[in-house]
């Protein structure tokens, strides 16, 4: 069960968090004609650093983790 949820983990962390720093990046630079209420401090350091520190997390997993992680990416 514990395995499972390291899995899990890596999965979250392949499919959610990467990309919304990625995100957060591209919704700033390339969509200017929509509100945006708030401020980054530093931007983009923040959302580097977090998408930086996230893969470095998902590559310190086990190896299991990231071929789940990948398979399910694939299967959409």
């Amino acid at each position: 069960m514990g395995q499972l949820v390291n899995w899990l983990i890596q999965v979250q962390i392949l499919l959610r968090f990467i990309w919304q720093c990625g995100a957060v990046i591209l919704l700033y630079e390339y969509r200017k004609d929509i509100s945006q209420p708030f401020k980054m401090w530093l931007y983009p350091v923040p959302a580097i650093l977090s998408a930086a520190l996230w893969t470095y997390l998902f590559f310190t997993g086990p190896i299991e983790g990231m071929i789940f992680s990948v398979l399910f990416l694939i299967a959409g």
